[in-house]
């Protein structure tokens, strides 16, 4: 759903689409809306988990200073799509998108319940996040994954 959506703010808006069907389930997009609905509603909640995805972060790079925490953008089933390395076409959609109005902080954040990573699933999100010069990506998953 988009930032700018009216009904971004409504959890049970944001849930509504997700209803079941067969051979799918919707736990994954259920706990994406519900952390974007936190994300968005609770300004302490939102500094907390920013603060703790800083500090587990593994390539040390800071989040830009003076970022905004009350400005950010929060969407989720974000698609983008682009060229790859080899020219060909590629798209895609991150699951949670927190971003900045001016395109110097861009978090991605990819819910895995019960899924494993599609095929070169993150290497698709890695390099649209570096083609933009900006950009974390973090997996919220039950499994370690190298």
């Amino acid at each position: 759903m988009r930032n700018d959506d009216i009904r971004a703010d409504n959890l049970f808006c944001r849930l509504f689409s997700y209803t079941p069907r067969e051979n799918r389930t919707a736990l994954e997009d259920f706990c994406t809306e519900a952390l974007a609905w936190c994300l968005r509603r609770s300004p302490e909640f939102r500094k907390k988990f920013l603060d703790l995805l800083q500090d587990h972060l593994t390539d040390g790079r800071p989040f830009p200073s003076g970022l905004d925490l009350n400005k950010l953008r929060i969407e989720t089933q974000f698609g983008f799509s682009g060229e790859g390395e080899t020219g060909e076409t590629k798209a895609g959609r991150f699951d949670l998108r927190i971003s900045s109005d001016d395109s110097e902080f861009c978090l991605v954040v990819e819910v895995k319940v019960d899924s494993d990573f599609g095929p070169n699933q993150i290497d698709s999100y890695r390099e649209h996040l570096k083609k933009h010069k900006c950009g974390f990506l973090v997996s919220l998953t039950n499994r370690r994954v190298p």
